[in-house]
């Protein structure tokens, strides 16, 4: 466990040492969406009272951190990128959860959800690194 933890923190260590000039294109937009949509479902679950909201709070802050890194305080870009993402996520779970449509409300459900594992996916190695 020691081994994964010193490694997760290496590979923070490196994005962290990027200078955002050299970020990639994809990969600021990519952490940008997913913030965005994070923040998205952590307002959602905080609402609806979910029991895991707080895990996904961590995810969001993890990928605060990591857009942080990519493009420094201050990269309006990115703020826009975020605030689309989660006004379409915001979007999606409104419909999953009081669409009277049962069919639209389990594939939006299911969009969600699968849009969300793939944010948690990019940053599943640093919580794992810091919750122990």
């Amino acid at each position: 466990m020691g081994f994964l933890k010193t490694i997760s923190l290496s590979l923070v260590a490196v994005v962290v040492v990027i200078p955002s000039a050299r970020a990639d294109a994809g990969l600021v937009a990519e952490t940008a969406t997913c913030a965005g949509r994070l923040s998205a479902e952590v307002q959602h679950k905080w609402l609806m009272q979910a029991e895991d909201a707080i895990d996904t709070q961590r995810a969001l802050e993890a990928m605060l951190l990591r857009l942080e890194a990519l493009t420094g305080a201050q990269d309006t870009a990115a703020l826009s990128l975020r605030i689309k993402a989660k006004h379409a996520h915001a979007m999606l779970l409104q419909r999953a959860s009081f669409s009277h449509d049962v069919a639209q409300a389990s594939r939006a459900a299911s969009h969600a959800r699968h849009l969300i594992t793939q944010c948690e996916r990019l940053v599943q190695g640093y919580l794992q690194a810091t919750s122990s």
